[in-house]
């Protein structure tokens, strides 16, 4: 996934806020196929923490809601960070 002209550094930046602060982040952005065409995301993104309330590593869900504000061909992608 790329950023590109119509990515919203705005929302990049409440993300980056929200993460910074520990907190669950949801949104939506405009993300960049390697060939240039541009998809809406859906984005989720949680802490896992240790015993100790330490965030330790990132869960990511981010699902392409291009058409409708549903998942296109439920193509789901969940990284771990």
């Amino acid at each position: 996934m790329f950023q590109g002209p119509g990515t919203s550094r705005a929302e990049l930046d409440r993300m980056r806020r929200t993460l910074s602060n520990g907190r669950d982040f949801n949104g939506h952005i405009i993300n960049y196929r390697k060939c240039g065409e541009a998809y809406v995301v859906e984005w989720h993104v949680a802490p896992l923490c240790d015993e100790s309330g330490s965030v330790t590593h990132w869960v990511s869900v981010q699902r392409d809601v291009t058409r409708s504000g549903r998942p296109n061909n439920d193509q789901t992608s969940t990284v771990l960070a």
